[in-house]
């Protein structure tokens, strides 16, 4: 599933995980970056999921190569 905002987007996988990636005055990004979130369902997950910890249950600052590697993990997840 995608669904999308004026913020972002969201993408739900087969897995039952999902992303969220936002970009806009709030977020933790600027105009060329944007901030992601991993999604169980309809909620936040914490990173460890995917074998991370970022102190925090977004990541920011993010490049579109880094936001493509993430939706790689996230789907790779073994649900």
């Amino acid at each position: 599933m995608i669904e999308v905002s004026e913020r972002g987007f969201r993408l739900a996988f087969e897995n039952g995980y999902g992303i969220s990636v936002i970009n806009h005055e709030r977020a933790y990004c600027d105009e060329s970056t944007a901030e992601i979130a991993i999604l169980k369902g309809e909620h936040l997950t914490d990173p460890s999921v995917i074998k991370e910890k970022w102190g925090d249950q977004v990541k920011g600052w993010l490049t579109a190569d880094e936001i493509a590697s993430y939706i790689n993990k996230v789907k790779s997840i073994e649900s």
